[in-house]
């Protein structure tokens, strides 16, 4: 009996498949962790590479979300080409059409990319663990500290019905810290305020090693993968 179709990394850290006869497929490129920083142009380069496997979540899980997002960008490429959309930023993209009924589909595609990028970024090998210094006296005086937090944003991801986002966000209005949920493309940026660490909670993120058990994948993520690094850069930029 041929082995099992199997998905697997290549050195570079790019996700590959293994068919059932045992032959393994070019690396999939997947997403493009530098579009957010650098901004959304037409006909940008849709694929790039990981920059590191999250080794704690399965190969499995990451090469349906990195073949997701990967449309979602070649999706928003053919709707911003000739269109003054295309030399904004990607964050401005989705400021400038959130709420406006004839952009729904730059909206939607438009979101999922830069929730997209901010997953991975919200992943790292080995993460986990507890934030420290000023990210984490904030999270003591604003959600009641570190092991609430962690109560608090699983309650999220799981209470987030159908696809959607559970976030660590900066409401730039309220100077605080805040755990919330979005629904399928929305996002905290349209809404001017500043993420912090996101956990992806379409079912393609989890469905291949965790099934429907969406608990046990968030409790991976949170235990096993949260980005602290990241989440403290954000912070400090989004406080000043």
């Amino acid at each position: 009996m041929p082995p099992p179709r199997r998905a697997g990394f290549a050195r570079d850290g790019r996700p590959f498949i293994l068919s059932r006869a045992g032959r393994r497929s070019a690396p999939w490129p997947v997403c493009n962790l530098e579009m957010m920083f650098h901004g959304f142009r037409p006909r940008a380069p849709a694929l790039c590479r990981y920059r590191a496997r999250p080794g704690d979540l399965g190969a499995h899980d990451l090469v349906p979300s990195g073949l997701h997002h990967k449309t979602y960008v070649d999706n928003l490429n053919k709707l911003v080409e000739n269109d003054p959309l295309g030399a904004m930023s990607l964050v401005d993209v989705v400021r400038a059409v959130a709420g406006k009924p004839d952009k729904v589909a730059q909206f939607n595609n438009a979101g999922q990319v830069f929730n997209h990028d901010f997953y991975w970024a919200s992943l790292k090998p080995n993460g986990g663990g507890e934030p420290t210094g000023a990210l984490k006296a904030q999270i003591d005086a604003d959600l009641g500290g570190i092991a609430k937090f962690k109560t608090d944003l699983a309650a999220a991801a799981m209470g987030q019905f159908g696809s959607g986002w559970a976030w660590l966000v900066w409401k730039t209005g309220d100077k605080k810290l805040a755990i919330e949920k979005t629904a399928n493309a929305d996002t905290p940026i349209a809404r001017s305020d500043a993420p912090l660490l996101t956990i992806d909670v379409w079912e393609h993120a989890y469905y291949l090693d965790h099934q429907n058990r969406r608990a046990a994948y968030v409790q991976a993520v949170i235990d096993k993968l949260l980005n602290w690094d990241w989440a403290a850069e954000q912070f400090a930029k989004a406080k000043g």
